[in-house]
């Protein structure tokens, strides 16, 4: 292993520092290997930014299933957000007024269905939705055992005999009269 300057193949788990001139061109021997403290410096600092833009700190790296915890930045978690906003307002305003009016809808139906299907979704993508919490000192809970824990101590009940009856309406509507 050689002193660190000037080699191709940087090894894996080190980081380097630029040492010499603050201009873009610059030597390949103006870097070095980071002492043990700078290496936990950049690393403490890494760990600051993840948290300031994700809001769950990188106390350590999501292995296993702990990896499927939504993170609350990401643009998956704000279409998620928007869509859960779109479909309540049609359960809220669309739904009641299609259903005084119809006589019988295949449109009716078909959004009813989707409706389901997609709070149906929302209930099992809620399993791995993190909360703030007291016990994280106001971070994301990181473990997706935790995670589903508070959710089925919190509104699993509630979510779930909602859905229920949203089922059972739609199975009710589909026999024949």
């Amino acid at each position: 292993e050689g002193d660190g300057q000037g080699e191709e193949a940087k090894p894996r788990g080190q980081f380097l520092r630029r040492t010499g001139s603050k201009s873009n061109f610059f030597p390949k021997n103006s870097w070095r290997r980071a002492s043990t403290e700078e290496s936990r410096d950049i690393v403490a600092k890494m760990q600051s930014y993840r948290s300031c833009f994700t809001g769950m700190p990188l106390s350590s790296p999501l292995t296993g299933i702990d990896r499927f915890v939504l993170r609350p930045s990401t643009t998956a978690h704000h279409i998620r957000v928007v869509a859960c906003c779109g479909a309540l307002l049609v359960d809220l305003f669309y739904l009641p007024y299609e259903s005084m009016s119809r006589a019988e809808s295949f449109t009716y139906d078909t959004l009813f269905l989707l409706l389901c299907i997609f709070w149906t979704v929302d209930l099992l993508l809620s399993f791995l939705e993190p909360q703030v919490g007291e016990q994280t000192h106001g971070q994301y809970q990181q473990k997706l055992v935790k995670v589903a824990a508070r959710y089925a101590s919190s509104w699993l009940l509630v979510d779930a005999l909602l859905l229920a009856l949203d089922w059972f309406f739609f199975v009710a509507a589909l026999r024949p009269r």
